[in-house]
């Protein structure tokens, strides 16, 4: 009776995940069909990609769901090629918003996990495919696509690819200099985000 309602458990919640990342889907291309039809022919990822206040945070949901989007894949469920479409998708919009933390981050479990998870490279490999069909959907809608209509991309991922810090390191030591001071009880939530 355990194993039943938790693999109705684990139904819903793929169902949920599907259904929230098929509606983003959605959203970002009638976006990015409205770019061309408005006459404007601006691409724009952080307007695209959008229900997020901030494309960080459509990263960090991105970096969430893409784990559990492999799991009907490996269970060779009847709906595998459907959750292979949200998976490759979904890779290439995380690639397309230019969250480089995110693409470190999801990187580095993959490959952790495909040299170092004997019962995980299954899910790793997976991922590998996963983003490098991503990574070709990002090709055509971010680069082949705006080339052929004579569309400008707007903060484009090429131009987030930088070797400085953004002046994080800055922020960082600020950080640690402070919770040097107030160790014990901190600061509060948000104090530094001024």
């Amino acid at each position: 009776i355990c194993q039943q309602y938790r693999q109705r458990a684990e139904n819903v919640v793929l169902m949920a995940v599907a259904s929230s990342c098929s509606c983003l889907i959605v959203k970002f291309f009638a976006s990015y069909v409205a770019a061309y039809v408005s006459g404007l022919h601006i691409i724009d990822p952080h307007l695209l990609i959008g229900g997020f206040d901030n494309t960080r945070f459509f990263a960090q949901f991105a970096v969430l769901v893409l784990p559990l989007l492999a799991i009907p894949i490996i269970k060779a469920s009847s709906h595998r090629h459907f959750f292979w479409g949200l998976l490759s998708i979904f890779w290439g919009l995380l690639i397309f918003s230019g969250s480089r933390g995110a693409w470190i981050a999801a990187g580095s479990v993959i490959v952790l996990y495909f040299f170092f998870g004997s019962g995980l490279r299954q899910w790793a490999s997976i991922q590998i495919r996963g983003v490098l069909l991503g990574f070709g959907f990002f090709l055509l809608i971010g680069e082949a696509i705006p080339l052929l209509l004579g569309m400008q991309v707007s903060n484009h991922v090429a131009d987030r690819l930088t070797l400085n810090s953004s002046g994080r390191i800055l922020l960082w030591e600020h950080a640690y200099t402070v919770w040097k001071q107030h160790l014990i009880l901190g600061i509060g939530p948000m104090q530094l985000a001024g």
